[in-house]
């Protein structure tokens, strides 16, 4: 039997233990409310935990430095008390406005912000399954509007901020990934970044001068903290599946529809009934998976991460799968030099899915729903060779188009800078940078002379193509700052970067009958280009900025750029803005209810350089190759375009107004902004004499203006044990040509199976206007259309077009509800667009009735002898298009409200996590795309045949639908 001292020991021992080598304690905020995950951790160590739904904590140590931090409360280090349950109550940020904002070349306090500069953080990022960096700003800033053109996996997405601003020039905003500029970020793996900056108004953007005119994107990676290690994990799964189908006819109605059209034609023994919809639209899949080491000391700090991103889409073959890997690091090699780097390393596969083409150039979705019923995938005569099409063999089935090529495209991409940050007196630093961009580019594709008619026609074909894009960039800044009441700050800065690009393109067909070579020395016929281009832009840049107590501030920037793509090389681009904080003047009734207001006014100037061919200048030559003969003479030239020496870059002018106003403690924030830009020497094509050679020549001779509104609303709904949080933004911007010089009228988005363009480009119109006939129903005696004599001439010509539609919006929006109660979280993010109309291009194939092609179910309604009151014209003859002109008939509205993206999360208790060594785990699911509103009739109503273009929008013509997808995911924290 033990002794009662033993006994004592014992317990002692284990109490001493269990309760003297723990540190626990509950972190709240000044209203006593618990603070739910928390980070806290032993100082200068790997080691620590997070807060759980209480707002508790333990460690299992006896002592040391804890450091508490939280997004929106200032770090906290208090000693770690082992034994007693720490109270330790955290302090709210300033304010928002307290927190700094990533402008050109700098930081600023957000309460000192003069300008329009929309911040998209990691809060709207990390949770929410991308697979593009460009997704995260659709819905989540005032004054951009984005749209995903196509769902094909890997596509370019289009963004616009404040509207389109150039015809021919480029119209997306210019991206600087941590101080390197490019205008390409599909590889960024959007799990890497922290925060985007949008930069809107020209008073923020002009400090990057002739590349800002359509606002610039400042992204900002993810960096190691000090003292704070941290190895994270996420990974995420998912399944899509087409949204809505279109419902076309059968074999037996498609025979009734072709027996008006062309009696006799289909053999009556062919009554096999394929569903081309299910054999095309299938499941997509998406995978993800993110691995990420950071942390470092107060002088070395770093972040390593790699992802793996795999994503198939609906529609075969479309896939686009990404390795990235990521290594930032900062260090602190003495108190006055800092060095570091960035880099970006990606490797991107994509397959691609012919799109945006009519079901007889390769259109796989046009050919799942105009390819007779009747035929079969395979011919049954011939099962090595699909099916052919009896009345226009070049019309491969959509499986055909789909798994008949052989094709891949690969992009290899090294992005990154390395820098050197010297401080020369207090307050004065000397940064210098040097980042590359350095990609290549290849794509290869190989048609066997077997399986498709086109292959055989050719006996195989094959095409590849190889490139490089290699960029340099050098800058050098010296930055004075200085706080106080009078705080105000200078920049200087120097700028050189260099592209140089190089392509290779090889083609070859009639290709030996074994289909396993596929390599083009194998060829029989072959033909080759090469080209090669490069750019080069020097600038120097300035600013400065004043404050006084942060009540009168003001910032003034000018850059003067010289481009290698002009004559005259050399441009001026000034801004000036300033800001009045009112509630801090004696006479503003001081509340509870208002926190702080502020007026903003702007204005500055921004060019385009990037719409500028590299060589428009010159008068440029192509060579062609003649017969060999003895001497060798060389090939043959032609002169293809006109040079301008006169040519100059887009200039942007753009006057803001802005209000920012605080509400009830920081629970409301409210943001607007006015805008004017005006784009003058627009780049344009002007038409010359068609007796000329060259029937055209680029040069300034247009003017766009942009005028809108940019509303933001923040709240913090209830801050208990429930949390709910909003943020609400609307954006109406309103896009005109003012002017268009030497040529009054252009057109654009040619139909194929019409042969009329769709889209007009002329003065007082705003871009994106379609073009075409007034539709006034069926004749009912003719069963043909009735088009509107609109300059009632008495007849019907093409002066009767006018102008039917407008692909502009009213305005976008997009809605975020966030949701905390425990351990579950709930995300609603709505997005939509308003008042815009569509071209229904898709229909005219599919309402058409001139030829073979299978049509939709809504021609059951045609008019016939026995049916003449219907919308719905007759089936043709003869292939006369006159039903399907351009006109009303296939406009319609666009507008459509979105359930973007809707996630369920829950996190492990921090008493399991233990358990498991893990800080912190998070189960989610998420449903994208899952309810969309609208009245639309084609697949999906965010879609534009014409990809990025800002004359061509809005037009569907066989567009790869956006589909419905659930996600299943996991973040760990070690």
């Amino acid at each position: 039997m033990y002794s009662l001292k033993f006994i004592l020991v014992v317990v002692f021992s284990w109490f001493s233990h269990h309760v003297f080598s723990q540190i626990s304690g509950i972190v709240t905020d000044a209203k006593n409310e618990s603070v739910i995950g928390a980070s806290v951790m032993l100082k200068n160590t790997d080691k620590g935990t997070f807060t759980d739904i209480d707002g508790k904590f333990m460690l299992n140590e006896s002592s040391g430095i804890l450091v508490i931090t939280y997004i929106g409360y200032k770090t906290k280090e208090v000693t770690g008390t082992p034994g007693i349950l720490m109270n330790i109550v955290l302090e709210e940020e300033a304010t928002v406005l307290e927190s700094l904002v990533v402008v050109g070349y700098g930081t600023q306090k957000k309460k000192d912000l003069t300008s329009a500069i929309t911040v998209v953080d990691e809060k709207a990022i990390k949770d929410r399954p991308m697979t593009s960096a460009a997704e995260a700003l659709q819905g989540k800033a005032a004054g951009v509007q984005v749209v995903q053109p196509s769902g094909k996996p890997g596509e370019n997405i289009s963004v616009r901020v404040r509207g389109a601003t150039s015809v021919l020039a480029g119209n997306e905003p210019l991206y600087v990934v941590d101080g390197l500029p490019t205008t390409d970020i599909r590889g960024l793996n959007p799990s890497d970044i922290e925060t985007m900056s949008v930069l809107k108004d020209a008073s923020s953007a002009s400090i990057y001068g002739a590349r800002a005119a359509n606002g610039v994107v400042l992204i900002t990676t993810k960096r190691g903290k000090a003292n704070q290690s941290n190895v994270s994990f996420s990974t995420y799964a998912g399944v899509s599946r087409l949204r809505q189908g279109i419902e076309v006819l059968s074999t037996k109605g498609y025979r009734d529809l072709m027996n008006e059209i062309s009696p006799g034609s289909i053999d009556p023994t062919r009554t096999n009934s394929t569903d081309w919809s299910e054999e095309v639209f299938g499941t997509g899949t998406i995978q993800n998976y993110q691995l990420s080491v950071a942390g470092g000391s107060e002088k070395s700090r770093y972040l390593l991460s790699g992802g793996y991103l795999n994503n198939t889409g609906i529609v075969a073959p479309a896939k686009y799968s990404r390795y990235s890997l990521r290594m930032n690091l900062d260090n602190e090699v003495r108190s006055w030099v800092n060095i570091g780097a960035n880099m970006n390393v990606l490797f991107s596969n994509t397959k691609n899915t012919q799109d945006n083409a009519s079901s007889g150039r390769g259109g796989v979705i046009m050919s799942a729903l105009n390819t007779p019923p009747f035929l079969r995938i395979y011919n049954p005569n011939n099962p090595q060779q699909y099916d052919p099409n009896p009345f226009q063999p070049s019309w491969e089935n959509p499986v055909a188009y789909m798994n008949g090529p052989d094709q891949n495209q690969t992009d290899n991409r090294l992005l990154g800078n390395v820098y050197a940050e010297i401080k020369l007196a207090e307050g004065l630093k000397f940064k210098s940078t040097f980042g590359a961009d350095l990609n290549t580019f290849s794509r290869d594709y190989y048609l066997d002379p077997v399986k498709t008619n086109f292959g055989r026609n050719q006996n195989g074909v094959g095409n590849a193509t190889k490139s490089t894009t290699n960029s340099w960039l050098i800058e050098n800044t010296l930055g004075y700052s200085k706080s106080g009441d009078h705080a105000y700050s200078f920049l200087l800065g120097q700028s050189a970067q260099k592209l140089q690009w190089n392509q290779s393109y090889i083609q070859g067909n009639d290709f030996p009958d074994d289909v396993s070579v596929k390599t083009l020395n194998a060829a029989n016929n072959i033909s080759a280009s090469t080209n090669r281009e490069a750019w080069s832009l020097t600038s120097f840049f300035g600013r400065a900025t004043y404050s006084y107590v942060s009540k009168y501030i003001f910032s003034a920037s000018l850059r003067r750029d010289g481009s290698s793509k002009l004559a005259d090389h050399w441009g001026t681009m000034p801004a000036v803005s300033a800001a009045w904080r009112v509630s801090a003047e004696p006479f503003f009734p001081k509340t509870d209810v208002i926190d702080d207001v502020k007026i903003r006014m702007g204005w500055g100037k921004n060019g385009n350089q990037e719409g500028i061919a590299n060589y428009a200048r010159y008068g440029l030559i192509n060579y062609f190759r003649t017969p060999l003969t003895s001497p060798l003479s060389g090939p043959a030239s032609a002169q293809v375009t006109y040079g301008n020496p006169g040519l100059k870059w887009e200039t942007t002018t753009q006057s803001n107004i802005g209000l920012d106003v605080l509400m009830f403690n920081g629970r409301l924030t409210f943001i607007a902004d006015v805008y004017y830009k005006k784009t003058n020497d627009v780049l344009l094509n002007v038409q010359l004499s068609n007796s000329l050679p060259i029937t055209s020549i680029q040069t300034n001779a247009g003017t766009i203006e942009n005028k809108g509104l940019d509303l933001s609303v923040s709240t913090v709904n209830l801050n208990k044990k429930l949390r709910w949080n909003s943020d609400f933004n609307i954006s109406f911007n309103r896009n005109n040509v003012v002017e268009l010089n030497y040529t009054d009228v252009y057109y654009f988005g040619r139909i194929y199976s019409n042969n009329q363009d769709v889209s007009i480009l002329k003065a007082g119109a705003p871009l994106g206007s379609f073009f075409g006939y007034i539709a006034e129903g069926v004749n009912p005696e003719t069963g043909d259309m009735i088009y509107k004599d609109v300059n009632n001439n008495g007849i019907l010509d093409p002066n009767d077009r006018t102008i039917i539609g407008n692909a502009q919006p009213d305005f976008t929006f997009g809605f975020t509800n966030d949701f905390y109660y425990k351990n579950f979280d709930l995300n609603i993010f709505i997005q939509g667009s308003v008042g815009n109309d569509i071209y229904n291009a898709t229909r005219i194939d599919l309402e058409g009735m001139f030829d073979s092609k299978n049509q939709s179910v809504a021609v059951l309604d045609r008019w016939t002898p026995d049916n003449k009151i219907t919308n719905i014209p007759r089936a043709v003859r003869g292939g006369s298009v006159y039903n399907v002109w351009n006109s009303t008939r296939f406009v319609e509205d666009g507008s459509y409200v979105r359930l973007k993206a809707i996630t369920l999360g829950y996190t492990l208790p921090q008493k399991l996590l233990k358990s498991i060594r893990l800080s912190k785990a998070r189960f989610y699911l998420t449903g994208q795309n899952l309810i969309t509103l609208t009245k639309y009739s084609g697949l999906d109503p965010e879609v534009n045949a014409f990809g990025l273009s800002a004359t061509e929008l809005g037009i569907d013509y066989g567009t790869y639908p956006h589909a419905r997808t659930a996600i299943l995911g996991l973040n760990l924290d070690f």
